[in-house]
């Protein structure tokens, strides 16, 4: 079995638990261990690089040289912890200098480079793998990939080059005998943490994402980030009141949905934590 370093970030372990659920039986099925970081610690997101540049490059990397004693590689499953992470690879690998004197901060050396990838662009290198493990191929269904503002962006630290019309998790979904249907509001922002804060502005920064997503006609929304399917999901009845409309779109995540789409018997419990169930448009055969 296939042995892969993944740092899991502070939501999986908290608020997106059925993400990090999903997460460990997708790469169970495909055959792959993840393997958790060990000793690791928060990367700053969302507020440290807004407030104090030394945490926003020593936090994630501080998770750089824990890695670099053991792989080369770390799976990086939540958006804003990938773009953090990312983003500390980019600077270690372009100033020397401030990577020497990270290790002096940190106490701790770099001993290998390390490189950064979300769970896309890992599926992304294994799509042959993934194909042949669609035990319940998923062709009833007609989806919208939603891969918010970090995914992509920006595209001189993700190394994304079509930053503005991803394909890469409607290539999954396909995979998965799904439609992914095209969109137009693949990278727009659902306002994030804000949603603490100015759930006010939440609303209809998610209303708006609803309203394509019911005029492409898609029965569910999949997402590859906490923050984003949180707000989809949560916010998604206060939307509703903005708006005066009713969307009832399940915001689903791309591992639940491959888990499914595997056969797998644990589908149905990632289901339970979510305030829009997406049961009621899936198949009976395929779902729950």
């Amino acid at each position: 079995m296939t042995r892969v370093t993944y740092y899991p970030g502070c939501s999986l372990e908290s608020t997106a638990r059925e993400y990090q659920q999903s997460l460990l039986e997708t790469f169970r099925l495909l055959d792959v261990e993840l393997v958790e970081l060990e000793d690791w610690n928060c990367c700053g997101a969302t507020s440290a690089h807004s407030l104090d540049d030394g945490l926003a490059r020593g936090l994630p990397a501080r998770n750089l040289a824990l890695a670099s004693a053991t792989t080369d590689l770390m799976v990086v499953p939540c958006a804003a912890c990938y773009s953090r992470q990312k983003t500390a690879e980019v600077l270690l690998s372009e100033n020397p200098a401030l990577k020497t004197e990270l290790e002096g901060t940190l106490r701790r050396s770099f001993e290998r480079p390390v490189s950064v990838k979300n769970i896309l662009d890992y599926f992304l290198d294994h799509m042959e793998l993934i194909r042949s493990r669609v035990q319940r191929p998923l062709s009833e269904l007609r989806v919208v990939c939603y891969y918010g503002c970090l995914l992509t962006r920006p595209p001189k630290i993700t190394g994304e080059k079509s930053y503005e019309d991803p394909q890469g998790m409607d290539e999954i979904v396909r995979a998965l005998g799904a439609t992914a249907l095209p969109w137009s509001y693949k990278t727009e922002c659902c306002g994030g943490s804000h949603s603490i804060a100015r759930a006010d502005l939440v609303y209809v920064l998610v209303s708006k994402i609803f309203a394509m997503a019911r005029e492409a006609e898609a029965q569910a929304i999949i997402t590859a980030c906490p923050l984003c399917q949180m707000n989809l999901d949560t916010r998604q009845r206060g939307a509703q009141r903005l708006s005066g409309e009713k969307y009832d779109i399940p915001s689903i995540y791309i591992t639940e949905l491959m888990s499914m789409a595997f056969g797998s018997a644990k589908t149905g419990a990632f289901f339970k934590k979510h305030f829009i169930s997406p049961a009621k448009i899936l198949d009976r055969s395929a779902a729950v």
